[in-house]
């Protein structure tokens, strides 16, 4: 981040940030924030305490814990977020906002209750979500489901249906190798075909979406036994 002004105005539409959603290969879900320029600034990760109370764990771009985020609840029962520093001091809130239009976004306060930026759901070209963060937020995924890109991610939902994919790919596989074969002469043959290339295909799609690295490792191993004309 830049360094402030002074113009409160001037540092929200300086400081700009993004935040998306990413699975490690161990398949743990954390949120990624990265600067304007597209270089990473630190993650965002759940955490749950000793006795259960769950938060939000900040940390910079070295793996440092900067800070958390805690759900908290007013006198009149509205629901916020609570920004905390790396020692435990609240350092801000965060509330959920709606604009003229119906927009839905995040709005950052200081304790001193002066907004000091926001958070707004977008969406790339290519479908693909992210929230966008515009001054000083506290670089996290809000609690806050209609800003959180975590339930409408591209990529969760190509998990989601890469079992469908690939029983339908593998599907068509089975058909073709069948329509080439020449052992293939009736009906049940070409559904045994069809079905073992759909088992396959969902199998093998859902290991590589979930478990890529694994699954680049399990591929280059059978390519090299076909070759060694062992499968």
């Amino acid at each position: 981040m830049s360094e402030s002004t002074g113009n409160k105005k001037d540092d929200e539409e300086k400081h700009m940030s993004e935040s998306r959603k990413k699975d490690s290969i161990l398949g743990e879900k954390y949120t990624e924030h990265v600067d304007d320029s597209g270089e990473k600034i630190g993650e965002s990760r759940n955490r749950e305490g000793w006795f259960g109370d769950k938060y939000i764990e900040h940390t910079d771009h070295d793996g440092n814990k900067t800070g958390e985020s805690r759900a908290s609840e007013g006198l009149l029962g509205d629901k916020y977020t609570e920004n905390l520093d790396n020692e435990g001091n609240k350092v801000g809130e965060s509330r959920a906002r709606e604009g003229l239009f119906g927009d839905k976004y995040i709005e950052h306060l200081d304790n001193d209750g002066n907004k000091v930026g926001e958070s707004r759901a977008r969406e790339g070209l290519f479908g693909d979500k992210y929230v966008e963060h515009t001054g000083s937020p506290p670089h996290q995924k809000q609690n806050n489901n209609e800003l959180s890109p975590e339930n409408d991610d591209f990529w969760e939902t190509i998990k989601e249906k890469a079992a469908l994919i690939g029983g339908v790919l593998g599907a068509i596989a089975g058909l073709v190798d069948a329509i080439g074969s020449d052992s293939v002469t009736s009906f049940s043959d070409y559904l045994i075909h069809i079905v073992i290339g759909a088992v396959a295909g969902g199998v093998m799609v859902g290991l590589m979406v979930t478990m890529l690295p694994w699954a680049i490792v399990l591929g280059v191993i059978v390519l090299v036994l076909k070759a060694c004309g062992v499968a």
